[in-house]
C-alpha cells in the first residue's frame, strides 16, 4: 500500500491526486451537455420518472409523475389542455433554480442557492457515495472530505484500483474499474472503519462515456446496520452530441409570455414583487403592461386559452356554490377586509361542504381563504388598484371602475396582470392548501370527473 498526502490548490484538486481518481473525475468533467432519463425509488414509494437535460453545470430537471400513476402535479378541473411535455420542471441556472409547474402557464418561482442546487448532480452521479446536489464534479469530490486534505491510500486488485482518502476516523474508500474508465463500482463511507454509507454502481457506456445504469445507496442505522435509501436506474443517456443545447436558459422551460415568476432568496424570503416574462427576461408588471399596450408583446395563445379558460372555470365555482347554497357548516369568519370578503369565498364554502369538513377543518380553511384575500389585497394595490375594483360578472373576475361599469379598453393590460395574478394566487396558494387539510377519505369525495389535486401528499 502507497500513502499519498495530498495538497490542494484553490481551485480545486492538485497533481498529487492519485491517477485513478483524477480518470474518473476528469471523465465526469468531459460530459459537457446530456440527456438523460432515470427512475427514483425511495423504500416503500413508488418509482418517480424523471428526465434531464444537462449543459455544464446547468440542468432542466423535468418530473414526469411515478408508477403508480400519480403526477406531481395534475390539471386543475380539466381547465388545462392535456400537455406534451412534463408536468413539473426545475432549471438549474446562474446561481438560482427556477420551478415551473402543471399548475398552468402562469407561475413559476425563482429562488437563489446557497452550496447546492436541490437538484442531484447527473456529472456527480457514482462519483460520490452519496446522491449529491453539487452540479460540479470537482466540487463535490472535495465536499466528501472538507477544506483540511486527506491521507490518500492506494492499492490494486487485478483490474480494480481501491483509493482510500482517510480523516481522522473518517474516511472513503473508492473501487474504480480500470477497463471502464477508472470509474467507480463501489464506495465505501466508514467511520472508525465501521462502514456507515455503501453505493454500488452498474456500469454501462453512453456515447463513449462510462456511466451508472444503476445506483444504490445505503446507509446504516444506529444499530450500524445497512439499508437502501435510494435507487436510480438510468434508462437512456446521451452526451456530448452536437445538437445538445450549449447553454440551458428559462426559455427551455417553456414559459409563457405573461407566466408571473416569484422569486425568493436562499431562505425562501420574497426578494421583490412578482415579476413577469415577456418570452425573453424578467420584467416588472408594471413594465409588462405597457409593453402589452404598444404592442411589443402580447399573451402567448396557451395564455390566452388559460385566462378564457379560468374564467369559465370561475363561473362553473360561481353555479356550483349557488346550488349548494344553504348546506354545511356555518361559522364565524376571521376578519378581513370588506372589499376582500367576496373573493374566493363562494369556493371556500363549496369546499368546505363538498368535502364534510370538521369545524377545525373549516375554520383552517377560512383562515387560509382570509390570507391568500390578504394576498390578493398586495396585489390589487401594489398596481394602483384597489381589491374592491374587481368582483365577479357573469361569473367571472373582472374589474370596474367608480361608476361600477367595466373598465374601458384603456385598462385592459393593467386588468388582465392583475386578473391574471389573482388566478395565480388561487391556483398555487389557496387551492393547493385547503387540499392539504382533507384526509385520504375525504379525498374519495372527489367527483369522478374532477381531476386530482394539484398539491399530492409528499412521499
Amino acid at each position: 500500500m502507497v500513502l499519498v498526502f495530498l495538497a490542494f490548490c484553490v481551485d480545486g484538486l492538485d497533481d498529487r491526486v492519485p491517477p485513478a481518481l483524477r480518470e474518473a473525475l476528469e471523465g465526469r468533467q468531459a460530459i459537457v451537455t446530456g440527456f438523460l432519463n432515470y427512475t427514483r425509488t425511495h423504500p416503500g414509494a413508488a418509482e418517480r420518472y424523471s428526465r434531464a437535460e444537462i449543459a455544464g453545470d446547468s440542468v432542466l430537471l423535468h418530473l414526469d409523475g411515478d408508477s403508480d400513476g400519480m403526477l406531481l402535479g395534475q390539471p386543475i378541473e380539466n381547465v388545462i389542455e392535456d400537455r406534451d411535455f412534463s408536468e413539473h420542471m426545475t432549471l438549474v441556472c446562474d446561481g438560482a433554480a427556477w420551478s415551473y409547474g402543471i399548475q398552468g402557464p402562469i407561475s413559476a418561482d425563482k429562488r437563489e442557492l446557497s452550496g447546492n442546487s436541490g437538484v442531484i448532480g447527473l456529472r456527480t452521479l457514482g462519483l460520490v457515495g452519496w446522491p449529491s446536489l453539487i452540479q460540479d464534479p470537482t466540487e463535490a469530490l472535495l465536499a466528501e472530505w472538507g477544506d483540511e486534505p486527506p491521507d490518500f491510500a492506494t492499492r490494486t486488485e487485478g483490474s480494480v484500483e481501491v483509493v482510500i482518502a482517510r480523516k481522522g476516523n473518517r474516511s472513503v474508500e473508492w473501487r474504480l474499474d480500470a477497463i471502464r474508465g477508472h470509474q467507480p463500482i463501489r464506495i465505501d463511507t466508514k467511520e472508525n472503519d465501521t462502514v456507515v454509507r455503501l453505493a454500488e454502481f452498474e456500469l454501462q457506456e453512453f456515447d463513449g462515456t462510462w456511466f451508472p445504469a444503476s445506483a444504490v445507496f445505503q446507509h446504516a442505522d444506529a444499530a450500524g446496520v445497512l439499508a437502501e435509501t435510494q435507487r436510480i436506474v438510468v434508462h437512456y443517456a446521451e452526451f456530448n452530441r452536437p445538437d445538445h443545447p450549449q447553454e440551458l436558459t428559462p426559455a427551455h422551460m417553456g414559459l409563457e409570455v405573461g407566466t408571473n415568476v416569484s422569486a425568493y432568496d436562499k431562505n425562501r424570503r420574497p426578494l421583490e414583487f412578482v415579476q413577469m416574462w415577456n418570452g425573453h427576461e424578467l420584467i416588472s408588471s408594471a413594465e409588462f403592461a405597457a409593453q402589452l399596450r404598444a404592442g411589443k408583446i402580447r399573451y402567448s395563445d396557451r395564455m390566452l386559452r388559460f385566462i378564457e379558460r379560468m374564467n369559465k372555470a370561475t363561473e362553473k365555482r360561481e353555479a356550483a356554490a349557488k346550488e349548494m347554497e344553504g348546506g354545511g357548516i356555518i361559522i364565524e369568519r376571521p376578519a378581513s377586509r370588506p372589499a376582500a370578503r367576496s373573493l374566493w369565498e363562494p369556493y371556500t364554502r363549496e369546499f368546505v361542504q363538498r368535502y364534510r369538513c370538521s369545524e377545525e377543518q373549516a375554520v383552517a380553511a377560512y383562515k387560509i381563504l382570509a390570507d391568500c384575500q390578504q394576498q390578493a389585497e398586495r396585489v390589487a394595490s401594489r398596481d394602483g388598484g384597489r381589491l374592491s375594483e374587481y368582483s365577479t360578472i357573469d361569473g367571472k373576475l373582472a374589474m370596474r371602475d367608480e361608476k361600477g361599469v367595466v373598465s374601458s379598453d384603456k385598462s385592459l393590460a393593467k386588468r388582465d396582470v392583475v386578473l391574471v395574478r389573482l388566478e395565480s394566487i388561487f391556483l398555487t396558494s389557496l387551492r393547493p392548501r385547503l387540499e392539504r387539510l382533507l384526509t385520504r377519505e375525504q379525498m374519495k369525495l372527489r367527483p369522478a370527473s374532477a381531476s386530482a389535486p394539484a398539491s399530492m401528499p409528499s412521499r
